[in-house]
């Protein structure tokens, strides 16, 4: 039985190098997962059913989830990834009631030897193809 490819856009609107990092991310998965890279929320394309977006910044979170609410639509699961000092002071459920979002620690992407979670997304991936 063959699964269904899971497919996801990635909200990359600020960093230059956010599109090689996420595919470091999700080498191992490449087999599960289709990534779409958009430069803003406003770009993203509904047609293509997301299973989940990717955001790299609190801005970029709010503006999905706005774009979402604009054009009436209920978003997919939000995985939002920041540095621990920012999820950490988000509480979600308050924020932004009724949209589902995960929330991932990651180290700024633009320090000196940082350490990329390889496996970030294993879990995430799962779940969702249970639902699929």
């Amino acid at each position: 039985m063959t699964k269904t490819k899971l497919h996801g856009g990635v909200i990359i609107s600020y960093e230059q190098h956010s599109h090689a990092v996420m595919e470091l991310l999700t080498y191992r998965l490449r087999n599960r997962v289709a990534l779409t890279h958009y430069p803003h929320p406003n770009s993203i394309e509904l047609h293509r059913n997301h299973h989940f977006i990717i955001v790299l910044s609190i801005d970029d979170l709010v503006d999905v989830v706005k774009f979402y609410q604009t054009l009436e639509h209920t978003p997919p699961l939000l995985v939002h990834i920041d540095t621990p000092d920012v999820v950490q002071q988000i509480d979600y459920a308050a924020e932004f009631p009724e949209v589902d979002i995960v929330a991932l620690e990651q180290a700024r992407l633009t320090d000196k030897d940082v350490t990329l979670k390889i496996s970030l997304f294993r879990e995430i991936i799962e779940h969702l193809e249970t639902r699929v």
